[in-house]
């Protein structure tokens, strides 16, 4: 900024006291005004003896001066223009808390939502890139000269960079919509507090907060109202209910809208000033930032991953489809519909590269650095995957694999070294880890084992439901295969007892004196005494009291006063009616019950085989057993370390040796391991696992 003469610098016209600004220009243009040299009296220097002369400016920095049309690039952004055509039609909408006037500007606001939203989305990105390029060179066009000569900078100190008039249009629409939110909620309450005389704080919390419960304090009102003739009609109810659900979607409107707003930028410089915010770079030159709000999970920060998509994409169909350009009209497939992001948006990093950033939908923890340690594998950094790990490290990697559905970086690790290391947790009652180790890299002989040893032991559908690391349609799967497998015992049970059960004759007379009631029934005994049916019977509803059984089977029929059956396992219950003792003193052959029911308890349980993957998705195998037969099992190493449990009669009446023998099929040999261990911690399998 300088001081000069007209005269002296051939601008005449112009006032002599008038100040000229110049703002945003580089070194080698401040002060220079050039006009044809031989009129320039050389023996002056109008910037040295200046007051107001300035040091040197720095290309970067405008030393708090804004550019010299602040407006210029915002005028000209259609989208900045558009969002302000947008906020100007919300605020011509009539303001209030009335019914009417909250329905009429939601009727305007709902034509709009939409293109709001992505125009912010927009706008802040332009808004963060022009933040870190903008430099004073760029920020001042040659030919437009009207504001360095008019002073009107000077003037109207209070002008915004063009990257703050758009963070400020954005701002604005958040405010309408904050206003519009109060609206709503001071309409809604007045009728609340109409039809609920004065509610409490915390009732007006659960009215406004609770969609479900609101939609049923409508219902009541609306019925309340007719049956007691009050002027309310059915309509005014309809809109309500209408209005009530506005409510909502204003709400999530507004919470997307703040998502938006309160999202940092990535930095990646390793000095990161929000803790909540983790930046983890994998690939230094990546071209494209996942990012995981983890909105909604408390004491979780976000996380950032700098990675290369041409790398990522081949690893994985999920994020092939999210990241390699798609056909126009391509329609992505159904189960992957919930789990894309939207288009990404753009952000320069401090290199000078310009990546996208795709703001994920899974909600991401990365417990044990698990999603770290998939993306260092899909990236080739052997280095970054240890070669041993923990059991609930080897976990958290199959949980983020399958939910992403990466395995293929993965699969030589877990086949050649972590499997090896903890497949003796086949064995353990416990299947919850290695369920899932094997149906995410689709070990199926093992997925059978695990989820076999799942539909035994647990206790109710409450605990299957309760596994949070099983994918939905596993848990839905066992739950239906241990009800149909307890239908069949109680099947059991109740057919025993109506053996003994059948329909008396009704063509004879019957005696009318006491005690002299003759059974007409025909015994099951084949000998034709009631006696022996009676003691079968009888024996047979002790015995399952006994068992605490017969609370389950006579509370249908009437027993109401009888104990609870307790929380027991399908395998509980197995075993102890297997030990189904026959009844003293009564005929043997076909008048003992026994040995049909252990039988039937025998064959129920022998049917029990577990899942396959096929039952699940439809295919016969992934990952590690995407190239075997429908017959094949991929793990052939491990098939005489892992076989199903026997049958329950087999070991039931063989001696102890084979009792022994067959315990040891369902565990594994400690020779088995160590020869298994040695042979795959040679260097031959390190070089393939290298490979």
């Amino acid at each position: 900024m300088g001081l000069s003469s007209p005269s002296q610098d051939g601008l005449s016209g112009l006032a002599p006291d008038k100040i000229f600004v110049v703002g945003r220009v580089g070194r080698s243009s401040v002060g220079r005004f050039d006009t044809d040299s031989n009129q320039r009296n050389h023996s002056e220097d109008p910037i040295v003896s200046s007051p107001l002369a300035l040091p040197e400016l720095e290309p970067t920095r405008s030393h708090g001066l804004p550019s010299p049309d602040p407006y210029f690039a915002s005028t000209h952004d259609s989208e900045y223009m558009h969002l302000r055509e947008h906020i100007r039609k919300l605020r011509k909408a009539p303001p209030g808390t009335e019914p009417k006037k909250v329905d009429a500007q939601w009727e305007v606001y709902k034509k709009l939502r939409d293109e709001c939203l992505q125009l912010c989305k927009s706008l802040l990105e332009k808004s963060r890139t022009n933040g870190r390029n903008t430099s004073l060179e760029s920020s001042l066009d040659p030919t437009d000269t009207r504001s360095s000569y008019s002073g009107s900078l000077m003037e109207n100190p209070n002008n915004l960079h063009p990257n703050d008039q758009r963070i400020a249009a954005i701002q604005e629409y958040k405010a309408i919509q904050e206003q519009m939110l109060d609206n709503f909620r001071n309409s809604l309450l007045a009728t609340y507090t109409k039809n609920e005389p004065d509610p409490s704080e915390r009732q007006k919390y659960a009215f406004l907060d609770d969609v479900t419960f609101r939609k049923g304090l409508i219902v009541k009102w609306r019925d309340n109202s007719i049956h007691a003739m009050k002027s309310e009609k059915l309509l005014f109810w309809e809109q309500f209910k209408i209005r009530s659900l506005n409510f909502e979607r204003l709400k999530l409107d507004l919470k997307a809208i703040s998502q938006v707003i309160d999202t940092p930028e990535p930095s990646f410089d390793n000095h990161v000033a929000d803790p909540n915010i983790q930046e983890h770079v994998i690939a230094k030159n990546g071209d494209a930032i996942l990012e995981f709000g983890n909105k909604g999970r408390e004491g979780y920060p976000m996380l950032r991953f700098r990675v290369s998509s041409h790398l990522l994409a081949e690893s994985s169909p999920l994020f092939a489809q999210m990241l390699l350009p798609q056909q126009p009209g391509t329609i992505p497939p159904a189960d992957m519909e919930n789990q894309l992001p939207e288009p990404p948006g753009r952000h320069v990093c401090k290199d000078a590269m310009e990546v996208k950033v795709y703001r994920m939908p899974q909600i991401e923890l990365n417990c044990h650095d698990a999603l770290g340690i998939l993306l260092h594998a899909a990236h080739m950094h052997n280095t970054k995957v240890p070669r041993q790990i923990e059991f609930p490290v080897f976990v958290s990697i199959a949980e983020t694999c399958l939910r992403y559905r990466c395995t293929s970086p993965l699969e030589l690790q877990v086949e050649y070294q972590w499997l090896p290391q903890w497949i003796h947790m086949a064995n353990d009652e416990s299947p919850d880890g290695l369920l899932l180790i094997g149906f995410a890299f689709g070990l199926r002989k093992i997925f059978t084992q695990m989820s076999k040893t799942a539909i035994l032991n647990a206790v109710d559908e409450d605990e299957i439901q309760s596994k949070e690391i099983w994918p939905q349609a596993i848990k839905d799967k066992i739950k239906a295969i241990r009800a149909a497998k307890l239908a069949q015992i109680h099947e059991c049970c109740t057919k025993a007892i109506e053996e003994y059960f059948r329909p008396p004759s009704t063509t004879i007379d019957r005696r009318t004196s006491v005690g002299s009631l003759e059974l007409t029934t025909s015994p099951r005994c084949p000998k034709g005494q009631h006696l022996c049916d009676a003691t079968n019977l009888g024996w047979l509803m002790l015995v399952y009291n006994e068992l605490r059984v017969l609370p389950s089977l006579m509370n249908k029929v009437g027993f109401q006063n009888l104990p609870k059956s307790p929380r027991r396992s399908l395998k509980g219950l197995l075993d102890c009616l297997r030990l189904m003792p026959s009844a003293p003193q009564v005929h043997e052959g076909v008048c003992d019950y026994a040995p049909a029911f252990r039988s039937t308890i025998d064959r129920i349980y022998n049917s029990i085989s577990g899942l396959t993957l096929k039952d699940i998705t439809g295919q016969d195998g992934w990952a590690l057993s995407k190239h075997a037969g429908p017959d094949q099992q991929p793990e052939d190493k491990l098939q005489e370390i892992i076989e199903l449990p026997g049958s329950i009669s087999e070991r039931r009446t063989s001696g102890p040796a084979t009792s022994a023998r067959g315990f040891n099929n369902q565990s594994i040999s400690n020779e088995e391991i160590s020869l298994l261990s040695q042979s795959l911690e040679d260097s031959e399998s390190d070089d393939i696992v290298e490979e």
